[in-house]
């Protein structure tokens, strides 16, 4: 029987990889549904509300990105609009703030 090789810091693509992948996803949804409610709904970013499906779908936006060391966990995550997420990418939340320093002429 073969197994699954798992080296130290990585996950591997064998059954614990599985394993842990279905568990993440489990994970992950259940944080987006508790950070949707507790957002009344709304979108993080835009304030407007998320839907089922469509760009106004609600996914699990990381506010510091796992590609930018953010860790995966529940207070670095926000329940945000597709559209919003693909926008923002892997800027972090003070890059956006920059970006849009002054354009509504508050700051």
């Amino acid at each position: 029987m073969k197994t699954a090789r798992v080296t130290k810091g990585t996950i591997g693509n064998g059954v614990m990889g599985k394993l842990w992948a279905e568990r993440s996803a489990i994970l992950h949804s259940q944080w987006r549904y508790e950070l949707s409610k507790k957002q009344g709904g709304l979108c993080y970013y835009c304030e407007e509300p998320m839907k089922r499906k469509g760009p106004k779908a609600c996914t699990l936006d990381h506010l510091i990105p796992l590609s930018r060391g953010g860790k995966d966990i529940k207070r670095n995550c926000v329940a945000a609009c597709f559209t919003c997420n693909q926008a923002k990418g892997d800027l972090t939340f003070a890059e956006i703030d920059k970006l849009f320093e002054g354009a509504d002429g508050v700051a």
